[in-house]
């Protein structure tokens, strides 16, 4: 079985005559949405530290635990899923959009 190779032209096709040509703005707004995606993704993962070493692990050690703070914390953390979330659900609905308009202009 014989190999395809890497077409660099196609791509530059693809990329330039047509995405950029017709979806611009789509595709820089869903470049900015992966980044958020991504960067909430990391924060969650550094947050859910942060909050066993904070907030967690000193609630065991007292007799009487005010659990204000771990709820302020835990509302922030729900929040970066939310932006995660958000950021994810807008741009594959545009990406889907986008894949299908294509596929209806090429039928």
């Amino acid at each position: 079985m014989a190999s395809k190779k890497f077409d660099k032209n196609t791509i530059k096709r693809l990329f330039f005559d047509y995405i950029l040509k017709y979806y611009k703005f789509r595709f820089f707004f869903v470049m900015i949405l992966v980044v958020v995606t991504a960067l909430a993704s990391v924060a969650s993962s550094l947050f859910i530290e942060n909050l066993i070493d904070d907030y967690i692990t000193p609630l065991l050690n007292t007799d009487n635990p005010v659990f204000l703070p771990l709820f302020k914390a835990l509302s922030i953390m729900a929040v970066i899923y939310l932006i995660g979330v958000v950021s994810n659900y807008i741009y594959q609905r545009m990406m889907s959009r986008i894949a299908q308009r294509n596929l209806e202009s090429h039928s």
